[in-house]
Parts: C-alpha cells; structure tokens; sequence
C-alpha cells in the first residue's frame, strides 16, 4: 500500500504549526521564514516543531537541524531509489539538472551535458517517470518538472557520483 502525502499549501502550512504552537501554548511568529524553507512538507514541519517547540532549540538552530537531519533522510532514500539501477549517474545529473531547469528540453540538455552525451528522449522519459513514482520529483504541466522536497534539492547531486 503506498500513502502519497502532498505539500501543505502556505495557508496548510501555517495552520498546522500554529495548532501545534497553541496546544503547546508557545507563541511563535515567524511562520513565513519556516514555510518558506521548509515548502509545505510536513515531515520537517513536524521535525521542525518538535526541535523549536518541545526540545527548545532556537529557531535558526532548530532550522538548520531539520537540514542537516533532512539530508540524511533524503540522501538515504535517494541511495533506495539508486538500489539497482543501471545509470545512477543519469538520474543524479537529470536532479542536478532540476536544480536550474524544469522545462523538458531544458532538463536534457542540462543532464547530457553533465554526463558528457546526449540522452536519448526515450530514455529521459523513463528516468524522469522513475522520479516520479519514487516520489522525488513531479509533474506540473506538459514538460515541466520540478523536485518536490526543498532538502532535496540542496544536495549537490554531483558530488555522489565520484
């Protein structure tokens, strides 16, 4: 069974860590700076309240320990998502190349040139819909591309290819 859970919208968002501030009777204020880092998604929102609202950390620390725990978590399952693929330097560079780009032609001609040869279309394709049914990156409109989780696209793809 596979339970996709979506972003929270900016107004979700505000609303969720609000009524966890509340019932932990905190006043906090600084929601837009959160949201904005965290882009809706409500595992490091979670994280984020429990860092800042039950263990106390302040917010800048409490912020940067959600990256610094979130890229762990994202490069782990990045590293499941690699588990016996044949190219994982191809889709590495096509999320390196979502980092820049989101149009098709655009995350083709970015990723071929990060691999050194062109990528054949077929072949983009099927990368990109692997993306997506792992759930690291979607789909917005025809052609266009984006990774979903803003830890992920903080990692510098390339690197883990050396």
């Amino acid at each position: 069974m596979e339970v996709r859970l979506r972003p929270f919208t900016h107004d979700q968002s505000k609303a969720f860590l609000m009524r966890g501030f509340n019932e932990l009777g905190m006043s906090f204020n600084e929601y837009d700076k959160v949201i904005n880092l965290l882009n809706g998604i409500v595992g490091w929102l979670t994280l984020f309240g429990n860092l800042h609202g039950i263990r106390g950390l302040p917010l800048d620390d409490a912020l940067s320990k959600v990256i610094e725990e979130g890229s762990k978590i994202m490069l782990n399952e990045l590293d499941n998502f690699l588990k016996g693929r044949a190219n994982k330097r191809l889709y590495l560079a096509i999320l390196e190349a979502l980092k820049h780009v989101n149009r098709w032609r655009d995350i083709k001609a970015y990723a071929s040139f990060l691999i050194g040869h062109e990528i054949d279309d077929r072949t983009l394709d099927n990368a990109l819909t692997a993306l997506i049914r792992f759930n690291l990156i979607e789909k917005h409109s025809e052609g266009i591309y984006r990774i979903i989780d803003p830890i992920l696209g903080n990692i510098n793809f390339m690197n883990l290819t050396k």
